[in-house]
Parts: C-alpha cells; sequence; structure tokens
C-alpha cells in the first residue's frame, strides 16, 4: 500500500554512545611506559628518581582505571527542534571542537562546564558527520535579524 507523501516528515531520532577510548588508555600506558626515561632525561635528581617513578605509574595507573570504569552516555540527537540529550538531560547549546577525527563535545550544566571527548576509535565517520551536522543546526540563530533603524 501506498502512503501519500513520499517522504517523511519528522526524521527519527539517533543516537550516539559514547565510552571509554582504548586508543586513549594505549597511549596513556604508552606515556606511562617512558615514564622512567622521560624523568631521567628532566635532570632529576638520582635519589628522586625512583620515588617519581612509582608517583607516576601510582597516578597514572588509578587515572587510566578510573578512566576506563567511566559509565557509557547515551547522546540523543533529536530532529529540531527539540535539544540534543546527554545521559537524559537536555542541552541547550551544544558547542563542537572539531579537531581532525576528534571532536569535543562542551555544554553548561548549571554552573557546571561539561564535555565529552570523542577519540577516533569511539565513533565511525558516519557518526562523527551526524553529531556536527545536528550540532551546527542547533547552532544557528533562531531569532528573527534585527533591521537598522
Amino acid at each position: 500500500m501506498r502512503t501519500r507523501s513520499p517522504s517523511c516528515r519528522r526524521s527519527s531520532p539517533s543516537s550516539l554512545e559514547w565510552c571509554p577510548s582504548r586508543l586513549q588508555a594505549g597511549a596513556q600506558l604508552a606515556v606511562l611506559a617512558a615514564a622512567p626515561w622521560l624523568l631521567r632525561a628532566s635532570d632529576l635528581p638520582p635519589r628522586l628518581l625512583m620515588p617519581a617513578v612509582v608517583l607516576a605509574w601510582g597516578i597514572g595507573l588509578a587515572e587510566l582505571a578510573w578512566r576506563q570504569r567511566r559509565p557509557r552516555v547515551q547522546v540523543l540527537l533529536p530532529p529540531l527542534p527539540e535539544p540534543l540529550q546527554v545521559a537524559g538531560q537536555d542541552i541547550e547549546r551544544p558547542q563542537l571542537v572539531v579537531r581532525g577525527r576528534w571532536l569535543l563535545l562542551c555544554w553548561r550544566q548549571g554552573r557546571r562546564q561539561r564535555r565529552l571527548l570523542f577519540w577516533p576509535d569511539v565513533l565511525d565517520s558516519g557518526q562523527r558527520r551526524e553529531l556536527r551536522l545536528a550540532v551546527a543546526a542547533r547552532s544557528v540563530s533562531r531569532r528573527p535579524r534585527s533591521m537598522a533603524p
């Protein structure tokens, strides 16, 4: 049976999922593995070298474990004029910083600045494009232009 209209008037909401990046974890582990050589090249006194390495490894591994345990976050991209949703909460003025294949989604939640960093292994190219278009569509001013007197 044919429909009356060949095109859909409202697109269905799309969703993306932010999750901790394995690429970021690998890069952080590489830096932690190089910590003894990096600290030695910094002209640190020899008596402080081992405590500094142990401290760097401890803090680095704790931070890495914290990052990898962060829960997955659902980013809902509903059709306009509805706002984007991150973890079920509306975000009114999203900003997207694009640095090559890295995307940084920023927004304000009350007085706090929130952000999600999408590493290249988290979103494929189609999802990155979809997020860029959704944020760009919401950043266009909806108010009519004022005219000069």
